[in-house]
């Protein structure tokens, strides 16, 4: 039979007191399919063992309705998370010989479970960490670096935090002393503190989000996302990627097909403003509806990566500066005083 692509993973679902879940890919027998659980999507997926802590229940026809159902032998509990995948072996069991007849049922099937393997491979690869082509990067050093990026931004956070708080100090100082300092000063003091405080905020959030922003950056955001064209699109038409699919505009994040045949980027144009996440593209040609032979486009995004810490400093230099004013305007009128 003919297999068009399908992720060949269900859920995840969740469900306290459930049991029994669906998954709607073809397999041949019960133990064609696997079942993970874990209590959060942060933890360790965990395979349950079929028959033991599950059981599978086929449909019967599996070309007209491909899939069946799974049944916990336990009810899900409250954070539980669960996934259907499917499982089957990697082997080739068909012999054809120059004596032997070539039955089309068995080629087919042959090359069915091959597609199946194909696409085992595909939903697998997109959950897994990848450099691009061009990088002499191992995906171990990158988690290293991406790692250690993040600990040196919860510092730079962490030191921003600390100078809000010793501006926020001086304020509360110039205060408690208004009966003796002149109102410019404490003006002043407001404005210093408000300048300082204004930076930390953006610093601070702009260096817990440095971890997120070099993970997409550097690969760890590969996706890749095939969907049926329904309705015509016409040239410039904006179109939205399905399953919040993002790419970063103007790093060469996207690459597009229809129907497995590669589209030059001068065909398509990446809509958003240039180093922030998008969702939309816009095609340079008509794309009809052909109900006879259904269009299929393929979105698929495999950062380059870039990291820049030049801004950073320079933050962190404004800071200072800001600090250093806020101490010798109050040195000079203390010394006025």
């Amino acid at each position: 039979m003919a297999i068009k692509y399908v992720k060949r993973l269900a859920g995840p679902y969740v469900g306290v007191g459930q049991t029994t879940f669906t998954f709607s890919f073809l397999i041949y027998e019960a133990s064609d399919v696997y079942v993970g659980t874990a209590m959060s999507e942060a933890e360790r997926t965990s395979i349950l063992e079929i028959n033991t802590d599950y059981t599978v229940s086929m449909n019967a026809d599996q070309q007209a309705t491909p899939g069946g159902t799974i049944t916990l032998k336990t009810p899900l509990v409250e954070g539980q998370i669960v996934v259907i995948g499917s499982d089957l072996d990697y082997e080739q069991f068909l012999q054809l010989t120059n004596y032997s007849r070539f039955p089309p049922e068995l080629v087919n099937k042959a090359l069915d479970r091959l597609c199946i393997q194909i696409q085992q491979i595909v939903e697998k690869m997109g959950r897994t960490l990848s450099v691009p082509a061009t990088s002499s990067e191992t995906p171990e050093s990158m988690i290293e670096r991406l790692l250690k990026a993040q600990k040196e931004a919860q510092q730079y956070a962490k030191q921003a935090e600390e100078s809000y708080q010793n501006a926020k100090d001086v304020e509360d100082r110039l205060t408690s002393q208004e009966g003796t300092l002149l109102e410019d000063l404490k003006a002043e003091g407001r404005k210093q503190v408000g300048n300082v405080k204004a930076e930390g905020d953006i610093q601070a959030e702009r260096l817990n989000n440095i971890f997120d922003t070099s993970a997409l950056a550097s690969g760890m955001a590969c996706s890749r996302r095939c969907w049926e064209v329904k309705q015509p699109i016409s040239a410039g038409q904006e179109i939205i990627l399905p399953n919040a699919q993002k790419y970063v505009v103007g790093r060469n994040h996207l690459m597009l097909y229809l129907d497995d045949l590669y589209i030059d980027p001068q065909h398509f144009t990446e809509v958003g403003t240039a180093d922030t996440l998008s969702s939309k593209i816009t095609l340079a040609f008509d794309l009809k509806v052909n109900p006879m032979r259904p269009h299929y486009l393929t979105a698929m995004v495999i950062p380059l990566g870039r990291q820049d810490t030049s801004e950073l400093f320079d933050r962190v230099k404004v800071l200072e500066d800001a600090l250093a004013q806020l101490s010798r305007t109050v040195a000079y009128v203390q010394t006025k005083e």
